[in-house]
């Protein structure tokens, strides 16, 4: 379920491969992010595993501030925590 109202888009797989083979830059920009992206997923993975568990919760709602916080007029940060009570 989204958390606000989205839209995707559907390409088919050869259109998007083509649209890549003509498009280089694209191609490149596109490259840069994933692998970037994958270096951050496994860096994560790597720190989670030598951390207790007050660490990985510091570094969980870290990592919440970096992606969603909210600066209020006050100079505060706000940021939503997608967790129930039960979690």
């Amino acid at each position: 379920t989204a958390l606000v109202d989205s839209d995707l888009c559907v390409y088919p797989r050869e259109r998007f491969e083509r649209v890549m083979a003509e498009a280089a830059s694209i191609e490149r920009m596109l490259l840069r992010r994933t692998l970037a992206s994958l270096n951050d997923a496994r860096e994560r993975m790597l720190t989670l595993g030598k951390r207790g568990a007050q660490e990985r919760v510091a570094g969980f709602l870290l990592d919440l501030v970096d992606r969603t916080a909210v600066r209020m007029a006050d100079g505060s940060i706000s940021i939503d925590v997608p967790v129930s009570r039960g979690d």
